[in-house]
């Protein structure tokens, strides 16, 4: 993880407007333990994000593991491929919508898109062989 986990839950607990008490009780964590987390004592488990998810569906879980996700669903945060969608002007032309702008920059902004994706599909890759071998083991 690129952040410390820590820091974000506690901005994500104030971005949601609760105080540590309350989202601690709402995801039915020891209070103590949720000040733990915060305060960088410990490391939540699954368990607790599986907790976050279910009580706060709208939250994106790669906020906690990344530095560019999103906090919130349909949030557009660091996200690069948002942030090249709204940095770029379109025009529409034959039908169709037509990226415009010095030829230099839409370069760039391609190259960027495509490492941004080839990290993500990496990661995603990653995660299945986890999964994976997890499930392996299981059976």
């Amino acid at each position: 993880m690129s952040k410390k986990i820590n820091i974000k839950i506690l901005k994500f607990r104030e971005a949601l407007g609760l105080k540590p008490s309350e989202f601690a009780d709402a995801l039915g964590v020891n209070r103590s333990t949720m000040s733990t987390y915060e305060n960088n004592g410990a490391s939540p488990g699954n368990d607790f994000f599986t907790k976050v998810k279910t009580v706060f569906p709208q939250t994106c879980m790669d906020y906690f593991f990344s530095d560019d996700a999103p906090m919130f669903i349909g949030e557009v945060g660091d996200n690069l491929p948002n942030k090249i969608i709204q940095e770029s002007k379109f025009i529409e032309k034959d039908n169709e919508l037509v990226l415009v702008g010095d030829d230099s920059k839409i370069v760039e902004m391609q190259k960027q898109t495509i490492l941004y994706l080839q990290g993500t599909i990496d990661k995603l890759i990653a995660k299945v062989e986890v999964c994976s071998g997890a499930d392996l083991i299981a059976a």
